[in-house]
């Protein structure tokens, strides 16, 4: 646990310096031209970037964001986006952990500077296409998921 908090907090450390700060706020559309899904009554999107379907992390995580959808689907759009896998890999990834939500394959947002660094985030984007929110992949531990789960809902009101 320690090792993932200290991940973490390196992360956020590493957001509030100048090179990333300007991230949160912007628009996404000026990162990738990705259409996403649409619920007239979200308030947010919520965005996973995969850029493996074979790290265990990123299962867990994907599994986790399924967890969501299940719970908050109604007024929070959740989505995964992927690099060009296939749609055989993809379907079979989705079909062997129950995921319903949509991927969406992408690689352009996978990409960009920021984005290649962390391999794998979770991205909280506003219905104006506002990033809010960016966290890494480190919520395996259930103290951190529910923490995630509790900002999340904070963003959806």
């Amino acid at each position: 646990m320690s090792i993932i908090a200290n991940d973490r907090n390196q992360f956020i450390n590493e957001l509030e310096k100048a090179d990333y700060k300007h991230i949160i706020g912007s628009d996404i559309t000026n990162i990738s031209d990705i259409v996403f899904p649409r619920n007239p009554k979200a308030k947010i999107i919520v965005m996973i970037t995969l850029s493996s379907l074979n790290c265990g992390t990123c299962v867990d995580e994907a599994v986790y964001l399924e967890y969501l959808n299940r719970k908050y689907g109604e007024n929070i759009c959740f989505c995964a986006v992927v690099g060009k896998f296939g749609n055989t890999a993809i379907d079979d990834f989705k079909k062997r952990f129950s995921i319903t939500y949509p991927f969406i394959q992408d690689s352009s947002i996978l990409n960009s500077t920021f984005f290649v660094k962390y391999k794998a985030l979770k991205v909280i984007i506003s219905d104006k296409n506002e990033i809010l929110r960016i966290d890494t992949l480190t919520f395996n531990v259930k103290k951190l998921q529910n923490e995630y789960e509790n900002n999340l809902l904070k963003y959806s009101k």
